[in-house]
């Protein structure tokens, strides 16, 4: 299920690296990133980290 908060922007961890990316990243559609966070602070709980290129 996607999950979209009001703004509608979804994050998108790498569940191999545990980095996560904002919308146009250039790495926001890697085969690996298909974890979807509907915030920040959710993919942070969840233990993922920014992605040191889009610095979500």
């Amino acid at each position: 299920m996607l999950a979209v908060k009001a703004a509608g922007v979804i994050y998108h961890g790498n569940v191999k690296s545990g980095v996560f990316h904002r919308p146009g990243c250039r790495y926001y559609d890697c085969k690996n990133c298909v974890a979807e966070f509907p915030s920040r602070e959710a993919a942070i709980k969840a233990g993922y980290r920014p992605c040191q290129v889009c610095r979500p």
